[in-house]
């Protein structure tokens, strides 16, 4: 039976209560709660199924509890709000904040999306958000940019929270409000104070809507900001600016400064993601004209003249003890129209995050098409070398045979895994099940730990074909490479190999942190890659930074395992190929030089041998290309892996950004599909046998002479 209700003691602010997994209001009977004695602070609702927030919730049981302060309302994976909604009137809490969470800002009528906005429709929207003082979409919010100011009609709130805004091209959520053009105070919507937290955004009217915002006191704005309209200019009085790329924007918005009038008080925080070197004095040369802006500091910094320039002569005084000094004119004269700053800091920190976004879209839609690939090819190769093996007992072909086993079988599990993903970090266009508990316990034992092991052994058995091909070249087609001891030596190998794979297991846990705060707090489902303590196997973990310090084991572990069961079978494997085109030119040398003796004195036979001497030459061509294609795949693959490890290592990014890890790890995995793809083409060329039964397989009659000479001009000798 499952557990609904949690409940945990916060002692100085007292108790929150979590209501999680269910997948219908219905099945929260929470009538028989009895609080009244209780001081509650925080409710907390998660719902395995995207529902709707209706009146069928029941909040009564918070109407007999003795309200002291403030208290806090959190939901996570809502489809929308209901336009009926009125569960938060009878709440006597003095102030209540309410936290939306993986949700889409839609509002709904009658289980269908209600779009309809204007003064006819005044009523339906009359009880949502009632009683609510602060309102907070977070970062994981699916925002509309149609959604009606006459929510907001006759409201008072204190404060409202827009964040997880984005305006890239492959991560577009952008909030925005219907402009009913209503006459002077019509709306009669009072938001004290607004705070948006966006990336790369434009400021414009569609957001800053007049009716909605016309009595705001105060703005702040967080992230990446990359210009603000000059009609928006008429509303914000009162200006809080918290910008990590602020030299861009100070440069790009010389406008906007200009319009400043004395009444407005901007406030701007610098911070250290952005570039105060003196060379990009001009960035900042107007900031001295502007009396009103005042600024403060959230970093520990180098003092220098673009420094002192910007704090002013009073507080550069208390903040750079010893005095800079500065010919300001010097840098004045240097400043002009024509001024293109240097070295403009990027945004770090949200760069990363977005840019795992961006890299999850691109895997997201080249994983499956390079799976499908590799399924296809390899359900061809099993399907010639079941009829080989029929005939031929030959260890190589059950080597081929295994291996697409191996492969087929890994295919497979990341298919299933294609639906589990979600490249979104709001979850929009994804199936509901990814945080599902049992779901992650899957995700980590078949796809990360089995299909770690399953890679393991396909990257075994090639790196053993190419040995198995190079001997029979050397020693002829009665060498026997696996004998009783060999195989066994060979079991045993693998075994230990597959069994570095454990890290996946230690590495990966299941993330019930279903309200992430910020940005930096979303880290996938399950969490992967963070090399993070070991607290977690007794412990129930909310939020990455419940951890301790990073696991030096753990990272030994990965940093082992990939150099064992990927770089070193691949240059196992890339080593055999060279000594294979080696010996192949060396048997080549050996015949024409044979040939040449023996038909020197017949003309005929000599072009013969010159004719077989272009055909070994074709064929060393063929080796070489096909090595060398499989050589950047596999190469592709190593170098996101070897990312992995660098970004750990070098940067820490891995224990923040633990998704970003998972992606280039993705990323190399699609790499692996595209080189397993290639393993036909590499049957088909370097084995007589096999190619000629392919053919058969594909029915090609003796009448299909353009495909039959099409097919044997690309076709090696076996080897």
């Amino acid at each position: 039976m499952k557990q609904y209700l949690n409940a945990k003691n916060k002692t100085t602010p007292g108790w929150q209560l979590d209501f999680q997994h269910y997948s219908s209001f219905t099945q929260l009977n929470n009538y028989c709660l009895n609080l009244s004695s209780t001081e509650l602070f925080a409710i907390r609702f998660y719902s395995e199924n995207k529902l709707i927030l209706n009146n069928i919730l029941d909040l009564d049981f918070l109407k007999g509890i003795n309200p002291k302060g403030r208290l806090s309302i959190a939901f996570s994976n809502l489809k929308g709000f209901d336009a009926n909604l009125s569960i938060f009137r009878g709440i006597n809490y003095k102030f209540i904040s309410l936290n939306i969470y993986f949700s889409s800002f839609e509002i709904y009528l009658k289980n269908k999306i209600f779009k309809k906005c204007n003064e006819t429709y005044t009523n339906f929207y009359t009880n949502i958000f009632n009683n609510i003082n602060s309102i907070a979409f977070l970062t994981t919010v699916k925002y509309s940019n149609t959604t009606c100011p006459l929510l907001f009609k006759d409201k008072l709130i204190n404060q409202l929270f827009l964040s997880g805004i984005s305006d890239t091209f492959f991560y577009k959520n952008l909030p925005g409000f219907v402009d009913l053009q209503l006459n002077e105070n019509a709306l009669n919507s009072t938001i004290m104070s607004l705070f948006l937290f966006a990336y790369k955004f434009n400021l414009d009217k569609n957001i800053l809507n007049k009716d909605m915002f016309e009595r705001t006191k105060s703005f702040e704005f967080g992230g990446s900001l990359n210009k603000i309209e000059p009609f928006e200019l008429i509303l914000m009085k009162d200006l809080h600016l918290t910008l990590i790329n602020l030299d861009f924007f100070v440069f790009k918005n010389t406008k906007y400064f200009e319009h400043i009038n004395t009444k407005d008080k901007i406030k701007i925080t610098l911070s250290s993601s952005n570039n105060y070197l003196d060379e990009n004095f001009c960035v900042y040369r107007n900031f001295r004209s502007y009396e009103n802006i005042t600024f403060s500091i959230q970093f520990i910094f180098k003092c220098n003249c673009t420094i002192v320039w910007i704090l002013g002569e009073y507080q550069s005084s208390k903040s750079c003890p010893n005095k800079v000094l500065c010919n300001f004119q010097q840098f004045l004269n240097y400043c002009n129209p024509k001024f293109v700053p240097k070295n403009i800091k990027k945004i770090f920190l949200l760069n990363i995050l977005y840019s795992s976004i961006e890299f999850n879209i691109f895997v997201w839609f080249l994983i499956p098409l390079a799976c499908f690939f590799g399924f296809l090819s390899n359900i061809f190769s099993f399907m010639v070398l079941v009829k080989i093996r029929e005939l031929s007992k030959e260890y190589i072909f059950l080597i081929m045979q295994m291996n697409s086993i191996v492969i087929l079988t890994y295919c497979f599990i990341n298919f299933i895994h294609f639906f589990n993903n979600c490249f979104f970090p709001n979850g929009y266009l994804c199936l509901n099940i990814s945080k599902i508990i049992y779901v992650q316990y899957l995700e980590i034992v078949v796809y990360d730990f089995l299909g770690s092991i399953l890679k393991t052994i396909s990257n075994f058995l090639l790196a053993l074909l190419a040995f198995y091909r190079y001997k029979l070249l050397k020693h002829g087609s009665n060498y026997q490479i696996l004998t009783a001891k060999r195989k066994k030596c060979l079991i045993i190998a693998i075994f230990i190999f597959s069994c570095l794979n454990v890290e996946k297991l230690l590495n990966s846990f299941v993330n019930i942190n279903f309200f992430p705060t910020n940005e930096f707090d979303y880290l996938g489902y399950p969490l992967r890659n963070t090399f993070k303590d070991w607290n977690y196997l007794s412990e129930n973990i909310e939020s990455i930074f419940s951890f301790d310090n990073f696991n030096l084991d753990l990272l030994a572990i990965f940093s082992l395992n990939f150099l064992i069961n990927s770089l070193l079978l691949f240059v196992i494997a890339l080593i055999t190929d060279f000594l294979l085109l080696l010996q192949f030119r060396k048997d080549l040398k050996q015949v024409m030089y044979i040939n040449g003796k023996m038909n020197a004195s017949n003309l005929n036979d000599n072009n013969k041998s010159k004719k077989a001497e272009n055909s070994r030459i074709k064929k060393t061509y063929y080796i070489i290309i096909n090595s060398s294609i499989q050589i950047i795949l596999r190469t592709c693959e190593l170098g996101c892996y070897t990312y992995v490890v660098y970004l750990r290592l070098k940067l820490g990014e891995c224990m923040s950004e633990a998704k970003f890890c998972s992606v280039f790890v993705d990323l190399g995995n699609m790499f692996y599909f595209m080189s397993s793809s290639f393993t036909v083409v590499i049957y088909y060329f370097l084995n007589q046998t096999f190619a000629d039964n392919f053919k058969q397989l594909l029915r090609i009659g003796k009448n299909d002479k353009k495909l039959v000479l099409l097919i044997n001009n690309f076709k090696r000798g076996g080897v």
